[in-house]
């Protein structure tokens, strides 16, 4: 195993040690003596960002230059804030413990005891600090609620339902017009939440031209009549080239419909909008070939796309003027409910302080110093906030014109570092300020000295970049500074740059193939790395033994992840998930949405199909054809076939109906995600997780999946569908961070998507993942020098895989997409940036011999080439404290002992502890009563026995919901007229007004228990569990009402009362279960017999 660099690598030294000259000490000194400047820091990676700030807030302190409580410091996120707190607390310790002076002592002890009136932390929490402090004037209510990110969900829904619901009622005919697009409604909700990302950005939309069809559509019919007569009457080789399928496609659809139809209009040309293929061999000649597809591209350029540029662009000026008055509305809602997002902070206190000078100058006195931490991942808003604290002229409302107070701001980042363009970060923004700073009379310092990477790093990561960034910066890019190292690694430590080379392997090139053979490698280089005690560099220290959280692996995307886990977890290497896939890594979780969905859509028969096919149910194709042949209906209230079904397959079928039905009430009755819960471990899912690697990780992101459903129910989302719906949205966006089950206890190997790992900083990175990069043309483009922002957005259809075809775009978007791509490419070098320069010692860069250029580290290819391989240990034999026993002998004789002992475990196992019977089965125990005349059918009955159901919960759309019932029933939907006016007339009973006035109803509650002796079944030498579920409770006065719903169909008075007599049995069971559930006894008991409308009280 190689461990050793070139000589050129390695000092002599015997640990690390720093030089004592630093190239940018000039601007070192300054940050700590120059306190009456304004100044703005670029600060390379690795050269000490965080002790800049702490060293410049020291100074402050010692010099008397500001008190804590005038200080506020901002960061990027909570962490940075945390240790930027301990860093200046560690700080003032140490220098207290060398002062000599006794002035100087207690005014280290006053800052010491102080430092928590001071403010460290996000731009968010200083925001709401304000907020909060000055609620008059930023006309809040005080006590307004902070909502955090992903949080809001709930209540967008709720606004976007909203805002539909009236559409449909007061402008159906937009509504129709979008659904000519080709867009549905639950499409469209995808543009919503695009803009309600951006609540500061104005989207600016000019009504666009209606198209005239005709010309366009007689330059179609001479090119149909130029290239149909070409295509041969019989398809060659049984087959058609792409331009063939087209045109016939045209010539039948013109040949059936109206192409002035708009819809059909847009159809056709866009049909035509793409490169349709020609096959020479497929034509009657060569000639005949090339005209066609001449022809084509002409027709193609001149007129097809023309015309859908302005057909998009018709379409962009209807849809966003649609949807944006559902943004506002949204934010409207959250003011009437005093919550605030994040968002809504900045831009609350950014208004609050642009129109109040008297805020401003009161603020400005207060805190009198303000430092800014990864300034370059700032957004405009925050730059305002900023100037509006720090500017000279309170009254000035353009921020852009403010000129800040001598030394009063302090800024640090690094332009190389922008990586969040996404989250509103703008390089233009930090160029803005970076201009206004200097013109002001600021001072721009540079820190390029790099604390962090040993010179083998540097000597690697310089040349690529002074490539790849300019000289000076641009509008799109940060200019070039190199990495100046200090840093010399100690003797025998391995250092320097490693290449991991995926070579071609037939069947294994996808992208899937690529990193498991990566992670593979990655992690048996781990395994021996630490097997062997690989030895590192330490601070100030001797070197050391490697450790697992000394390693980083980084991704450039998200998915993926769970290969690498999986790699690490079969080599036994302990690991944390950050930034990953979460839930979207754990495969059982999308078989448990499929399960769900089926209880959630009982009338979906494809879903159904597909979970009794899956694991939960194993059903094979064999056993789900004889079903469905018998006359099988694939619905989970349907009966299963009595005839011509084998008897196995009719048990296991009757089985599995009982167990969905038994879920599908616990949906119905149960809060949404405690029954979700229940499914989900009655299912036995949890075990099934823990079987399969990375079984860890696995079972963490299912138990996080579960604390996440049960904050989308406290936020708001109360309903059973709902909440699957959020279930599904996790598995296709996964989870913003996983978690570890034993996260803290132990060192683990770190594994996050490059955005998460800003900042941070290993002695051995891995740059993985080399089969996977993604270059998609962006899809909306923000013009933050504008004011306000202007945004401009691509609309296109979503599809399983991403976006889909093009529905609408901006004028001009030709030119704006390819703007925002000169923003995407430099950002995605300054990404790579990122990921090279967090290693510290080791720093290793996996490839795909086969595809370089597709790998997300490319740019780094040219001198990888240069870079020796990282050598792949062939066996790994982990190191273990104890030497393993001699093998013991096993004899025939032994192994059928533990067999027979097993067998008898395993049917003990099996032998119930207690029977289950329905209370239904109590009346079936007495004589049914003779009936006279046919009734409408079991399906018939529960039909009612639902509709009653939701007459009870008050849902609304009882039409809606009669047409779907009788449908998953199997009955016609012509009935749904029927189905209605029977609620009506029980509506109209005495019974049921005595229902409406109840203090309290509950529909369809579950009962269950240990009846008395009389309604134990005397076959059985175990208790017997009766479970049941009431139709029907209500609340009159002080005790509660049973009632139970009957169907049944009679034709006097004395048949009803032999009816009323057989269920007697029946209600009292669920009289008993009610009085061991609830303490009290029900006062009184009744059946409801729907086909005469009557209510007859039972005895109790």
């Amino acid at each position: 195993m190689r461990r050793e660099r070139p000589p050129s690598s390695v000092s002599c030294r015997r640990w690390p040690a720093l030089r004592n000259v630093l190239i940018d000490q000039t601007a070192r000194d300054a940050i700590r003596t120059d306190l009456s400047t304004t100044i703005i820091v670029e600060a390379g990676a690795g050269s000490g960002k965080t002790s800049s700030l702490v060293e410049r807030i020291i100074a402050l302190l010692e010099t008397e230059e500001a008190t804590v409580d005038q200080i506020a410091a901002i960061t990027f996120t909570r962490k940075a804030a945390q240790e930027l707190k301990e860093r200046v607390q560690e700080e003032l310790e140490k220098r207290l413990s060398k002062v000599t002076s006794e002035l100087e002592r207690k005014r280290l002890e006053t800052a010491l005891l102080d430092l928590e009136r001071g403010f460290i932390g996000t731009i968010h929490s200083f925001c709401e600090r304000l907020l909060r402090e000055q609620p008059v004037e930023a006309g809040l209510d005080p006590e307004f609620e902070t909502v955090e990110e992903g949080e809001e969900g709930p209540l967008a829904d709720q606004v976007w339902r909203e805002y539909l619901l009236e559409m449909h009622h007061n402008d159906e005919a937009r509504i129709l017009e979008i659904e000519e697009m080709g867009l549905t409604l639950e499409e469209l909700k995808f543009v919503y939440d695009r803009l309600c990302r951006y609540p500061e950005v104005e989207f600016p939309c000019s009504p666009a031209s209606t198209i005239d069809v005709d010309p366009p559509l007689a330059a179609l019919n001479q090119f149909l009549e130029q290239v149909a007569p070409l295509i041969p009457p019989s398809p060659i080789e049984d087959r058609r080239d792409g331009l063939q399928n087209a045109i016939l496609e045209i010539q039948q659809v013109s040949a059936h419909y109206d192409l002035r139809d708009r819809r059909q209009f847009s159809k056709v040309f866009g049909s035509l909008n793409r490169g349709l293929k020609v096959i020479q061999k497929l034509w009657s000649s060569k000639a005949e070939a090339l005209a066609a597809r001449d022809a084509f591209d002409q027709f193609r350029q001149e007129v097809v796309e023309p015309v859908m540029e302005g057909t998009r662009e018709h379409r962009y000026a209807t849809l966003i003027p649609f949807v944006l008055p559902a943004v506002q509305r949204l934010g409207e809602r959250r003011e009437a409910l005093s919550r605030l997002n994040f968002q809504d902070l900045l831009i609350r206190t950014a208004r609050a302080l642009k129109e109040n000078p008297e805020m401003r100058r009161f603020l400005q006195a207060r805190y009198t110093r303000l430092l800014v931490d990864e300034f370059q991942d700032t957004d405009p808003i925050q730059a305002e906030m900023v100037f509006y604290l720090t500017g000279q002229d309170c009254h000035e409302k353009d921020w852009r014109k403010l000129v800040p107070r001598p030394g009063s701001l302090f800024v640090v980042g690094d332009p190389k570092q922008s990586i969040y363009r996404f989250r509103r970060a703008d390089i233009d923004t930090y160029n803005l300020v970076k201009k206004l700073i200097v013109d002001g009379g600021g001072r721009l310092l540079h820190l390029d000295t790099n604390f962090r990477s040993v010179p083998s790093l540097a000597e690697f990561i310089n040349p690529v970049f002074e490539s790849a960034f300019p000289v000076t910066s641009t509008d799109f890019q940060a200019s070039y500074a190199p990495m100046h190292t200090v840093r010399e690694p100690a003797t025998g430590a391995l250092n320097g740059v490693y290449r991991i080379s995926i070579p071609d392997a037939q069947g294994q090139n996808n992208k899937e193939g690529v990193a498991q053979r990566d992670a593979a490698r990655i992690a048996r280089w781990i395994r021996w790395a630490l097997d062997s005690k690989l030895p590192l560099s330490r601070k100030d220290k001797p070197p050391s033994p490697i450790r697992p959280d000394d390693v980083l692996i980084l991704l450039r995307y998200r998915d993926g992840m769970e290969i690498y886990a999986r790699a690490l977890d079969e080599q036994g290497i302990p690991y944390s998930i950050t930034g990953g896939s979460g839930v979207q890594a754990v495969p059982p979780l999308a078989e448990a949405h499929t399960l769900l969905t089926v209880l959630s859509r009982p009338d979906d028969p494809v879903n159904l199909v597909a979970a009794l096919r899956g694991p939960f149910f194993g059903f094979s194709d064999q056993e789900l054809w004889e079903y469905r042949e018998a006359g099988g209906r694939f619905s989970i209230f349907a009966s299963v076939p009595e005839d011509d079904l084998r008897p196995e397959v009719k048990a296991v079928f009757t089985a599995a109906f009982e167990k969905l039905k038994t879920y599908h009430r616990w949906s119905r009755t149960m809060p949404p995600a405690a029954a979700v819960s229940s499914i989900l471990s009655e299912s036995g899912l949890l075990p099934w997780v823990l079987s399969e690697p990375p079984a860890r990780s696995g079972a963490a992101n299912t138990l996080l999946l579960r604390e996440l459903l049960g904050e989308y129910e406290s936020a708001g989302e109360t309903t059973f569908s709902s909440l699957v719906q959020r279930f599904g949205e996790l598995l296709e966006t996964g989870t913003e961070n996983g978690l570890e089950l034993d996260a803290g206890s132990r060192g683990a190997v770190r594994l996050m998507n490059l955005h998460k790992a800003k900042g941070l900083e290993a002695p051995v990175v891995f740059l993985a993942h080399p089969g996977k990069k993604v270059s998609k043309d962006p899809d909306l483009h923000i013009d933050r020098t504008t004011d306000p922002p202007c945004g401009y957005l691509q609309v296109s259809k979503p599809g399983p895989y991403g976006n889909g075809p093009i529905i609408a775009t901006p004028p001009d978007w030709t030119n704006l997409q390819q703007i925002e791509a000169k923003y995407q490419d430099a950002e995605e070098v300054r990404l790579v940036y990122v990921a090279a320069t967090r290693a510290k010692d080791i720093l290793v860069v996996s490839t795909f011999e086969k595809s370089p250029d597709k790998s997300p580290w490319s740019l780094l290819n040219a001198a990888l080439q240069d870079v020796p391989e990282l050598d792949d240990p062939e066996e790994i034999q982990a190191t273990v404290d104890d030497p393993a026993p001699d093998a013991a002998t096993v004899t025939v004789a032994d192994y059928q002992t533990l067999q027979s002992v097993l067998a008898t475990t395993w049917d003990a196992a099996k032998s119930p502890s207690y029977a289950v019977q329905s209370v239904t089965v109590i009346a079936k125990e007495a004589d049914a009563p003779t009936r006279h005349g046919e009734g409408r059918g079991m399906s018939w009955g529960s039909a009612v026995h639902r509709m009653l159901e939701k007459l009870v919960r008050g849902e609304k759309g009882l039409e809606a919901w009669a047409a779907k019932i009788l449908e998953e029933e199997g009955r016609p939907v012509s009935e749904a007229g029927e189905l209605l006016a029977l609620l009506e007339e029980i509506q109209k009973t005495d019974f049921w007004r005595r229902v409406e006035a109840a203090s309290e109803r509950i529909a369809e509650a579950p009962l269950s228990g240990v009846l008395a002796e009389p309604h134990t079944r005397a076959e059985d030498t175990v208790p017997t569990v009766t479970q049941g579920v009431i139709d029907l409770a209500f609340k009159e006065g002080d005790g509660w009402v049973l009632v139970d719903f009957k169907t049944d169909h009679y034709e006097t008075e004395a048949e009803r009362n032999a009816l009323a007599y057989y269920y007697a049995a029946q209600l009292k069971a669920y009289a008993w279960l009610w009085e061991r559930a609830t303490g009290t006894a029900p006062s009184e008991l009744g059946l409801f017999f729907t086909h005469g409308r009557e209510y007859v009280q039972t005895d109790i």
